[in-house]
């Protein structure tokens, strides 16, 4: 009698298994492969079926918001998800995270443009990240009216900032621990989320390239509302940024108008970082009379001034009016000015623009009851003349640079590359030379960044050499990443000899070293002359 096993047991299992012919071995485990494809297939195509109507809901849920314009009052019931990030119309957890050059950026610095932030959470390992990142800087570039676009990104700053060169992005963080991605409820990479300008939550999170590409089309797609117009509206992108001034005239022979609030008017409100990260407001500070001079370290005018300025500022009597610098630039550049007044860091210059300010240096009081008590000045006498309370010096007619003449020999050119290498003008006789005034912290200039590297990449026949003459550090100027040969000018002094009063502006020289065209400013005027090539004239 064949023994007979009670209970299935692992022995019986491999008995029989050993039992079975070669063939039907192979078509039993055929058979169980067969089962688990089927089981993984119906598992991913639920999966996605759930994906897509969490995208449809998130697409849904940035609809209403743009409805609202981005600005407007939230809807009775937003639409929300569980496990989708937080909840829209909470508070959006605060950081402070160090850019791509050491400075600190806190969300407060974001937000101080009072526009919606949206926040896309990266890494530099991300293959799909990087695949959004010309995406995130067109919309950097032609739609920052409605949103401020801002990158934090996970990886090494060496990769982060390489990867943020190339596509001529700005506003991007390094989160290295993910500390603020977790804050956010982030998983995954990419990701992006909405800020309002109140500092709540504006929208659900929208994960992975699909539904990030989405949340972005949709506000490229929203129209510009009448309240989001501002000096980064298309209209403006031609308009050269003031150069740093001492008060110089534009074409007329008078001196930039103001177009901010008048004497007696509320100061606008100014939030933003001090050098330890910290935000800080004017309305903190009043009480007494204060001093706000607007500055960018890389201004020669401003260096020019630093010396009288710190003077003043140690021999006040009774510290009074108290001084209130606020600045563009890293926080390295601004810890070196050495001001025993507090310093706030305002890289996209807006709180400047909400004041009037076209330049630096510039000033203007604003009285212990926060309103303004002097009129925007512009010029380091000017700012010093405010200062010491001394009579305001006229704002024009003031002397403007002179351009040399159709035909004059070029000033003479000798500054250091990014190498510390001297290099001189007259090395570049070949053929038709483009000398392109520049700054890294100029608006315009990141704007026409993208255009300048595609021309680069593919110029016309008979392309003129070009040669960027730049302020900034060394490292502002590589992570630029461009093929032309970069000359540093602190100064701004080889500008002011060819006339420039302005960034970008571009001049072309033949080769025999003479002005072979008129100045041009703005990225379009300057992008026109380089197309010229071997024709200006």
């Amino acid at each position: 009698m064949r023994n007979e096993c009670r209970y299935p047991c692992l022995d019986c299992f491999v008995a029989l298994t050993l039992d079975l012919a070669v063939t039907e071995f192979v078509g039993v485990l055929a058979a169980g492969f067969f089962l688990a494809l089927l089981a993984g297939s119906a598992w991913l195509r639920a999966n996605l079926v759930r994906q897509h109507g969490r995208l449809l809901r998130r697409v849904e849920a940035l609809e209403v918001r743009l409805a609202d314009g981005l600005h407007g009052e939230q809807r009775a019931a937003p639409i929300q998800e569980a496990a989708a990030g937080l909840p829209i119309g909470s508070p959006a957890p605060d950081f402070s995270l160090s850019g791509l050059h050491g400075e600190t950026i806190p969300l407060a610095a974001l937000r101080v443009a009072a526009k919606p932030v949206m926040l896309f959470f990266t890494d530099a390992d991300c293959d799909p990240c990087d695949a959004l990142l010309p995406v995130i800087g067109a919309l950097q570039r032609d739609h920052s009216a409605k949103v401020l676009p801002s990158v934090i990104s996970r990886g090494s700053p060496e990769a982060v900032l390489a990867k943020s060169a190339e596509h001529g992005l700005y506003n991007v963080l390094i989160d290295e621990d993910g500390s603020v991605a977790r804050a956010y409820q982030v998983t995954s990479s990419p990701t992006t989320v909405i800020v309002n300008s109140d500092g709540t939550i504006g929208s659900l999170l929208a994960e992975g390239a699909e539904a990030v590409r989405a949340m972005t089309d949709r506000i490229m797609e929203a129209p510009i509302l009448p309240s989001q117009q501002d000096s980064n509206s298309e209209s403006a992108q031609d308009e050269p940024l003031p150069a740093p001034s001492d008060g110089r005239a534009d074409d007329t022979g008078e001196a930039p108008a103001s177009s901010g609030p008048s004497i007696g008017d509320p100061a606008p409100p100014i939030r933003l970082p001090d050098l330890r990260g910290k935000p800080k407001s004017l309305a903190s500070l009043r009480g007494k009379s204060m001093l706000v001079v607007f500055w960018d370290p890389s201004c020669g005018f401003c260096k020019q001034l630093l010396g009288d300025l710190r003077t003043w500022e140690s021999s006040r009597v009774n510290r009074v009016p108290r001084m209130l610098v606020v600045s563009t630039g890293t926080v390295v550049a601004n810890r070196a000015m050495r001001f025993r007044s507090p310093v706030l860091l305002d890289s996209s210059f807006s709180a400047g623009a909400a004041f009037g300010a076209v330049g630096t240096p510039s000033a203007v009081l604003v009285d212990g009851d926060g309103r303004l008590a002097s009129e925007v000045v512009a010029g380091a006498e000017r700012v010093l003349a405010l200062a010491r309370g001394e009579p305001s010096l006229p704002q024009g007619p003031v002397a403007a640079p002179t351009s040399p003449e159709l035909g004059a020999t070029a000033p003479n050119v000798r500054l250091p590359d990014l190498n510390g290498d001297m290099v001189e003008l007259s090395e570049f006789r070949d053929g038709n030379t483009l000398l392109l005034f520049w700054r890294p912290s100029c608006g315009f200039c990141r704007r026409m960044l993208e255009d300048l590297k595609a021309w680069e990449a593919s110029p016309p026949d008979d392309a003129p050499s070009v040669v960027v003459v730049s302020s900034g550090t060394v490292e502002e100027n590589i992570a630029m990443d461009l093929r032309s040969t970069v000359l540093l000018d602190q100064e701004f002094s080889t500008g002011t000899a060819f006339g420039a009063d302005g960034t970008p502006m571009a001049v072309m020289i033949d080769a025999s070293g003479r002005i072979a065209s008129d100045l041009v400013s703005g990225a379009s005027a300057v992008l026109g002359l380089a197309n010229s090539g071997a024709h200006a004239r």
